[in-house]
């Protein structure tokens, strides 16, 4: 944590979706991602670019300070295995209380036509400073099968 730091990220997690309880205020986080799997034929006729689904990426942010509200902006980027950015994600956020969750709702993945580890960097910027500080990362396995149509209609065959 830096020495002025007022805003602390504690976690972020992608999910498929989240719902909050009304009474309680706890989240319920559903089918949380480590990795995701499409066939190269589907990737090739979505013509690349996003695995269609829809996903949630849920972050938890804590004051480090007793003050009324901390703003911070904050910027989501979306990596390929290589580091190369397929997208980012800006938002600002207000936290009036010491907890404060927000989502980040995408429809559909980027990704680029390559197997392997893509990575959502998380980055905070609070007032007075003039860049953006990395505080978290969560990265997401993509595999792009490759199966070859004779051996798919085979196994459709047998079934």
């Amino acid at each position: 944590m830096g020495k002025n730091e007022k805003l602390q990220h504690r976690w972020s997690i992608l999910c498929r979706e989240s719902s909050i309880d009304s009474q309680t205020n706890n989240i319920s986080l559903f089918n949380i991602l480590e990795q995701v799997g499409i066939d190269a034929e589907v990737f090739a006729e979505k013509k690349g670019g996003a695995i269609p689904m829809n996903l949630e990426l849920v972050t938890l942010w804590e004051k480090q300070v007793e003050e009324e509200g901390v703003d911070a902006e904050v910027e989501v980027e979306l990596q390929d295995p290589d580091g190369k950015p397929l997208g980012k994600f800006p938002y600002t956020i207000s936290v009036p209380k010491r907890r404060h969750r927000h989502l980040v709702k995408l429809n559909g993945l980027p990704v680029t036509e390559k197997s392997g580890r893509y990575t959502f960097k998380i980055r905070k910027r609070e007032g007075g400073e003039s860049k953006f500080v990395e505080v978290g990362e969560v990265p997401v396995e993509i595999n792009i099968r490759y199966v070859l149509r004779k051996q798919r209609e085979k196994a459709r065959k047998i079934q």
